[in-house]
């Protein structure tokens, strides 16, 4: 059965490799006087049980895959310290599609293999303020060469870095640069609540939502309101989109105004948008605000209304006003 399975799974013994001792099962078999791949499974696993990578399918499949336009490029590798890892992804993935399988194989262009490891993904998972560079978005950034990126680690040296990558920004600190550990850790757990629903990426035609009705704050016994009214649109050729907002509370007086967008995503009855917005005293901060008018959590009717910016806490309503998202 063993010697079954190595050969349906992983194209028979030649598949696997077993790190922790960096030799391939094929030379286990030989060490041990097995007389098969399996026969080498069941003795290795009489007194130890050690970590396996295991290759399976065909090079041509995986390009295949590449291509899909729903693919996103990641990486199952944890968060460990320098020089701790035990596969080659963990410090080559990305510079390996960067380099094999957009410079030099033409599996994709260099602006897909960008996208697949940035916008894709962020929609795909939720995230609203990153994934995109844009006003507003988190400065999560990588300049790197796309003559020279390439990834080095191999099966028997899986820490060795990738070359081409000069900088990485993470929430706007560097965390590399110049080729060298900054020391900064400006990361944080990211948790994604209702309102950022994962969705296809819709970058590639023209989009626009509008919005204006009076937002009661969630959990406020005083159900304290403020105005609301913004319309805003981007078109497929354009950078960044453009439009109004302003929010004024139960007096009249400004609480905040746009003063730049940034990135309009939209999907169904939800839209969401990253800006720079003005308070009362000029203050600019950056954030985004989100717009349901289909949100399963919402149990009142109306739309949920979620505003966030840089400094302050999340501001979360429900509000009976007109939503158009086109």
């Amino acid at each position: 059965e063993a010697d079954a399975a190595l050969s349906a799974r992983f194209g028979g013994p030649e598949g696997v490799y077993l790190p922790e001792r960096g030799v391939e099962l094929t030379t286990m078999m030989r060490e041990l006087g097995a007389t098969s791949g399996g026969d080498a499974v069941v003795k290795i696993l009489e007194t130890e049980s050690p970590t396996s990578i295991l290759r399976f399918g065909l090079e041509s499949d995986l390009e295949g895959i590449l291509r899909y336009p729903s693919t996103s490029v990641s990486c199952d590798c944890d968060a460990v310290a320098l020089g701790v890892v035990s596969h080659p992804r963990g410090y080559g993935t990305f510079p390996r599609v960067l380099g094999r399988y957009a410079r030099d194989r033409g599996v994709l262009t260099l602006e897909e293999a960008v996208q697949k490891m940035s916008g894709l993904p962020a929609t795909t998972l939720g995230m609203l303020d990153r994934g995109f560079i844009a006003v507003g978005m988190s400065a999560d950034l990588v300049v790197f060469d796309p003559e020279t990126v390439i990834d080095h680690a191999t099966f028997e040296d899986p820490s060795v870095p990738s070359t081409g990558i000069r900088h990485v920004m993470v929430n706007g600190s560097f965390a590399w640069r110049d080729g060298e550990l900054t020391g900064m850790r400006a990361g944080r757990t990211l948790r994604r609540p209702a309102a950022h629903p994962a969705r296809p990426l819709k970058v590639d035609e023209p989009r626009s939502v509008s919005f204006e009705g009076f937002v009661t704050l969630e959990g406020d016994a005083s159900r304290t309101q403020f105005e609301l009214a913004f319309e805003v649109q981007q078109d497929v050729q354009s950078a960044a989109a453009i439009g109004s907002l302003v929010a004024t509370d139960e007096e009249g007086r400004t609480l905040f105004s746009s003063a730049k967008f940034g990135l309009l995503q939209v999907q169904g009855d939800w839209a969401s948008f990253s800006l720079r917005v003005s308070d009362e005293e000029g203050l600019e901060r950056g954030g985004y605000l989100v717009v349901d008018g289909a949100d399963p959590m919402n149990h009142k009717g109306g739309a949920t209304v979620v505003i966030a910016l840089e400094g302050s806490d999340e501001i979360v309503g429900n509000s009976d006003g007109l939503l158009v998202v086109g």
